[in-house]
Formats: structure tokens, C-alpha cells, sequence
């Protein structure tokens, strides 16, 4: 769930992981072929948990934007997830240029759950998409739904 794929000059990649950013690189059969790490700018930062992955990267103006998760702790062992938004350079070290500084959304209360002693507020991106000028973020909730953003 954490590793997000995008084709980069008819190359497969993969964020594999956020901070340090590692773009993993694929041949078609899914073998190993290189591994793109650059240090995430201590300018951009992010407060709330650990960045992971999340919705694929879409090219837009020679840059990737995508969407990704992370998680607080919340109550009674459970933990709160949050949805931000990230963008890196579009070629390799594929360096992160920037990061939300608050979440776009959050795991909450009010939104309905059916079984809420069980699972934990959750938002996760899952795909997105880029259509007139906006991009449509699809995500799921509490682990049990799922909802469409655009932003």
C-alpha cells in the first residue's frame, strides 16, 4: 500500500519511500534495475507522523505532484491518519521541491463509522488524477468507505 508507481520515460519507477525520497526503477518483468535517493530539504516539513505512500505521481509542468499518508497517535492505542500533498522534480534524484504544511484531510469523528470501538480514523489516498486544471484524489476512510476529493 505504501509504494506508489508512475512510468517516467517509458521507464517503470517506484516512490518507495518518502523520507530520505527513494525512486526505485523497474524493467517491465518487475527486476530490479536502480535506485534514485535524495535527502528530503529540512525546509520541508511535515508534522504529523511519518510520510508513506499513497495516490501515483501525475507529470504536470516538468514537475510529479502526488498525494501521500501519515498517522498520529490518537486514542486508546489507535492512531489518526492524515492526507497532504507533496511534489518532486521530474527527473532523477528525483528530489522533493515541496509539502503541505497542514493536512488536506484527517481521520475524524464525524464522519460515520460502522464499527468505531474497531477501526481507527482513517484517510488514506489511493488514486488520483489530474482533469481540468484540478486534480480528483480518490481515498479511503475509516477503513471502511471510500470518498473522491477535488482539489
Amino acid at each position: 500500500k505504501n509504494w506508489t508507481f508512475f512510468v517516467y520515460e517509458d521507464r517503470l519507477m517506484c516512490v518507495y519511500q518518502m523520507d530520505p525520497h527513494i525512486i526505485v526503477e523497474f524493467d517491465w518483468d518487475g527486476n530490479y534495475i536502480a535506485e534514485y535517493k535524495s535527502d528530503t530539504n529540512t525546509k520541508l516539513q511535515w508534522d504529523y507522523g511519518v510520510c508513506r505512500g499513497g495516490s501515483n505521481p501525475i507529470l504536470i509542468d516538468n514537475f510529479y505532484h502526488c498525494f501521500f499518508h501519515s498517522s498520529i497517535p490518537w486514542k486508546n492505542w489507535r492512531r489518526r491518519y492524515l492526507m497532504g500533498y507533496y511534489k518532486f522534480q521530474k527527473d532523477p534524484p528525483f528530489k522533493i521541491v515541496e509539502i503541505s504544511q497542514k493536512p488536506i484531510l484527517w481521520g475524524n469523528e464525524s464522519d460515520e463509522r460502522i464499527w468505531p470501538e474497531n477501526n481507527p480514523l482513517v484517510i488514506f489516498p489511493c488514486g488520483a488524477i489530474y482533469d481540468n486544471g484540478k486534480f480528483v484524489v480518490s481515498f479511503g476512510i475509516n477503513d471502511e468507505k471510500t470518498g473522491i476529493i477535488t482539489l
